[in-house]
């Protein structure tokens, strides 16, 4: 072969133009940046944390995992969740997963902050002060219940306190007058006790279609409690309301009515309470006849801490 074969085989051996190597960029890395599949795998990982984090969530439905510790690794997960996913983003991958991931992981950690926060106090906020119960009350131990008394009853029985000789029924007291009554179990003070002056409550029964009184005439007699013992009702007083008669000036005595008289809520009725439980006014209905309306008292039996009867009455001539 001669030599101009020869340079003629060599020329035809050689690429018609050189293949140009990568540009490499100011950093030194290539064009070929794998930052797009790093970006993915952040975004895969924080997608996995927040789904880790909703599980924890759920979790803490369970007693076990209901603590200060499963409420930290949900926090926890939760918040490493995001930073993944905003580290993905940053990276200029945008990808959907890395999306997603952020806006589970933000979705369980406000969930998880908010179940990790103690409820508020609408009180303390609404009306302004906390619910607090305060100090245990000093309770003292009732008294056994006298022989033949219901325990019940005992409990709730009350008697009227330093009352003397004005607690006999033969000596009533002016109607308005307040009386102290004490719990009977524990002599602890009560509340206080007032009767009001009758009123004919007949027309307004006729008005609401009830039927007629027997004897001639409903009498209304307004009865007020107010004045609550603190530490007698703190202690779990509750009072046992105690029963009445109207007794005319002639020695005649009426029991009760059972009816329900607008205007004239009776104990039954649930009364008149007011809002902030310093009060109940009720109102005792008797069915009497015309002379028991003109004059007469309203009494009640209540029981000393001796289980001894107590006769309270009220009327127009004390």
């Amino acid at each position: 072969m001669s030599d101009d074969n020869a340079g003629a085989a060599a020329g035809s051996a050689a690429p018609a133009q050189a293949i140009e190597a990568p540009h490499a960029d100011v950093a030194g890395g290539s064009s070929l940046d794998p930052a797009p599949s790093q970006s993915r795998r952040l975004g895969l990982i924080a997608l996995a944390l927040g789904v880790a984090a909703g599980v924890s969530c759920l979790l803490l439905l369970v007693p076990p995992w209901n603590s200060r510790i499963g409420v930290s690794v949900t926090v926890a997960l939760a918040l490493a969740g995001a930073m993944c996913a905003v580290v993905a983003l940053e990276r200029g991958g945008k990808s959907i997963v890395a999306i997603c991931a952020v806006v589970v992981a933000l979705v369980i950690g406000v969930v998880t902050t908010a179940a990790a926060l103690p409820p508020p106090d609408l009180y303390a906020h609404v009306y302004g002060y906390a619910d607090d119960p305060g100090p245990v009350p000093d309770c003292p131990t009732p008294s056994d219940p006298p022989d033949g008394t219901d325990p019940g009853f005992w409990e709730g029985a009350f008697y009227a306190t330093d009352l003397g000789a004005q607690g006999g029924s033969s000596a009533p007291l002016p109607f308005e007058t307040k009386v102290s009554m004490s719990q009977a179990a524990t002599q602890l003070p009560a509340m206080s006790m007032t009767v009001g002056r009758p009123v004919d409550a007949t027309q307004a029964a006729a008005d609401a279609s009830v039927p007629p009184p027997e004897q001639g005439v409903y009498l209304a007699v307004a009865v007020t409690y107010a004045d609550p013992g603190e530490q007698a009702f703190s202690c779990g007083f509750s009072p046992a309301f105690p029963s009445s008669w109207w007794l005319s000036d002639a020695g005649e005595e009426f029991e009760l009515a059972t009816v329900s008289i607008p205007d004239f809520p009776t104990l039954e009725d649930g009364g008149i309470a007011d809002p902030t439980g310093d009060s109940l006014v009720y109102y005792d209905i008797f069915d009497v006849s015309p002379a028991a309306a003109a004059g007469g008292s309203y009494y009640t039996v209540l029981l000393t801490p001796e289980a001894s009867q107590q006769f309270v009455s009220w009327g127009a001539d004390g």
